[in-house]
């Protein structure tokens, strides 16, 4: 029988193997997505002195990272996701100005819960452990709240289902 710490490591090569495949999934996709919004201002950009065109609407449930509608999936910034504290399940609403802006709002807020987890980085991304269970959380708020590998942070979860996303709340002192 294996040890622990083999069982560990083993487990952690393998978990750096999947966030490489991911990182390099992500890279593409962002490179799409920089492709697709320049075609998109291209071809729907308002000139100067036309009429605008109309905005468009739509209301989805967030995934983590996403904004899911009935047909389309648009990422949600950052920084809006660490400050107002959304996580999965939350409704929002997405307004597409006529200028292309695009303006989130949280229009329904499942029940959270609210948890201590260990901040841990595995090949370069930051993780909240909750006992033995991983959730990921966002740049934006290891950046804002500032917690070190090993400090302990609160989370932030929706009470029902299994979340993959964790929102930082705070950083808990040690003192």
């Amino acid at each position: 029988m294996k040890s622990l710490d083999e069982k560990e490591q083993k487990l952690a090569q393998e978990f750096e193997k999947m966030f490489s495949h991911l990182d390099c999934a992500i890279s593409a996709l962002s490179d799409l997505k920089s492709e697709l919004f320049e075609i998109y201002q291209s071809e729907f950009s308002v000139p100067s002195g036309a009429k605008p065109i109309d905005q468009k609407n739509f209301i989805g449930v967030f995934d983590g990272r996403c904004l899911k509608s009935a047909d389309k999936l648009f990422p949600v910034p950052e920084n809006y996701i660490s400050k107002s504290k959304i996580v999965e399940g939350d409704k929002l609403k997405l307004t597409i100005e006529a200028d292309g802006s695009f303006i989130f709002k949280q229009i329904d807020r499942v029940e959270r819960k609210k948890q201590i987890g260990k901040i841990i980085e595995i090949s370069g991304k930051y993780m909240a452990q909750v006992k033995k269970r991983l959730y990921k959380v966002l740049p934006a708020g290891v950046k804002f709240h500032k917690p070190l590998v090993g400090d302990f942070v609160t989370i932030v979860l929706p009470r029902e289902g299994e979340a993959k996303w964790a929102v930082i709340e705070n950083k808990i002192d040690k003192n």
